[in-house]
């Protein structure tokens, strides 16, 4: 989706998301409608994420950021995406697909435990977002 850097040393790193739900926002007239997903972070047992999809054009830099709540096991994402591709999951969300879709956040660096999961719930820590994938499941 960018062609911009998406890495970090030449390492990528991934938060690999499944939705739970979703909603399509409008809090105004005069605003601009918003794309809010319930999701569970698989290499975060127990923590949910929100993510919102607003439409924004931009050509480089970052596209959104990841904040984990330092009191609740929940993390809060913003992503700025331009309207072709905002349209594109706004349609691929009205179909039910057959089993949960897949979200996968390029991200700024973050530590991993001993035990190979993230480190990052609970700390109040927040991470850029340089790119977003998605798997949508059609049969």
């Amino acid at each position: 989706m960018r062609d911009d850097i998406s890495t970090q040393s030449k390492k990528e790193y991934s938060l690999h998301l499944t939705v739970q739900s979703g909603e399509l926002i409008r809090s105004g007239i005069k605003s601009k409608p918003q794309i809010s997903l319930a999701c569970d972070i698989s290499a975060m047992p127990g923590v949910n994420c929100t993510l919102i999809f607003s439409v924004f054009e931009q050509d480089l830099g970052p596209i959104g950021s990841i904040s984990f709540d330092k009191d609740r096991p929940t993390a809060y994402a913003e992503i700025k995406v331009s309207s072709v591709i905002f349209a594109e999951l706004r349609d691929l969300l009205k179909t039910s697909p057959p089993r949960p879709a897949l979200i996968f956040l390029i991200t700024s660096r973050f530590e991993n435990n001993m035990y190979g999961d993230i480190s990052i719930e609970n700390t109040g820590k927040s991470l850029t977002i340089f790119d977003v994938k998605w798997r949508y499941p059609i049969l």
